[in-house]
């Protein structure tokens, strides 16, 4: 299986922390439904089966040196 785009998992975790704090900080809004659907992308896009080994691996495929070096490359950002 293909490695997800670096781009999607930034996207997929920063939904994933956001809809955490919204949970944890609001009475009101009832944000199950929205982080069941996040963790289930992600752990799809990580080839992983539950929310903290989806985190573990989608932390590692950021960190390697390859791929942060064409994510530089795409956006012109200088090393």
């Amino acid at each position: 299986m293909p490695e997800p785009r670096a781009k999607t998992l930034r996207v997929l975790l920063a939904r994933y922390a956001e809809a955490r704090i919204t949970q944890a900080h609001s009475r009101a809004r009832d944000v199950s439904g929205e982080i069941d659907a996040i963790v289930q992308a992600l752990c799809a896009a990580t080839s992983t089966t539950c929310v903290q080994d989806a985190i573990v691996a989608a932390d590692l495929i950021l960190s390697q040196p390859e791929r942060a070096a064409a994510g530089k490359q795409r956006t012109g950002i200088a090393a």
